[in-house]
């Protein structure tokens, strides 16, 4: 019962990181802004594979998850005053790692390692087809980039769509992030 317990909290928790991951994402294509003053390193690597979705498999491990790590490790540090639990690190872990599942959705089949094609031919990460449905919709919709699980519920609840509209409340408008994209 130990272990049924434990493997269910591996999954939430690696769902909630897929959420997480979907919600910086989101945050990036619709409210970032191209060369900006704050985590330029982080946002404009991920506006700029929308131009061209192979850059991500050009960047390195620590180039597109470094930042991610920093922010966690900031996270852990805080929560060092609270007491650490195992499921705050495997979570920060999980999402620590959630650009190298989305750089594996572009990559080319041979350049992806042995464990990223078993899991994704598993269904277990996110496989190429589902995130394409991201490319092929203007970068709208499917932000979470490490399951197809996630996506289709946020669709069906339209989301994405009432979090803009809640934001455009308090005068937070999108950014027409695709008119400053090189062509």
């Amino acid at each position: 019962m130990i272990m049924l317990n434990i493997f269910l909290k591996v999954i939430l928790i690696f769902l909630s990181a897929d959420f997480l991951t979907g919600v910086y994402h989101f945050t990036v294509d619709t409210y970032g802004v191209l060369n900006s003053k704050f985590f330029k390193n982080s946002v404009d690597p991920l506006l700029l594979h929308h131009v061209d979705p192979l850059f991500i498999t050009t960047q390195s491990y620590w180039q597109i998850n470094g930042g991610m790590y920093v922010f966690s490790f900031l996270i852990f540090c805080v929560s060092l005053f609270f007491g650490i639990q195992w499921e705050l690190w495997l979570l920060l872990l999980f999402c620590s790692n959630g650009n190298s599942i989305h750089k594996w959705s572009h990559a080319k089949y041979e350049n992806i390692p042995k464990i990223g094609r078993i899991l994704q031919k598993l269904s277990l990460i996110q496989t190429k087809a589902h995130h394409a449905k991201h490319h092929m919709n203007s970068f709208k919709g499917n932000y979470c980039v490490m399951t197809n699980y996630l996506n289709p519920i946020l669709s069906t609840i339209k989301f994405w769509e009432l979090i803009i509209l809640s934001l455009k409340t308090i005068g937070l408008k999108p950014v027409e992030v695709y008119k400053q994209l090189p062509k």
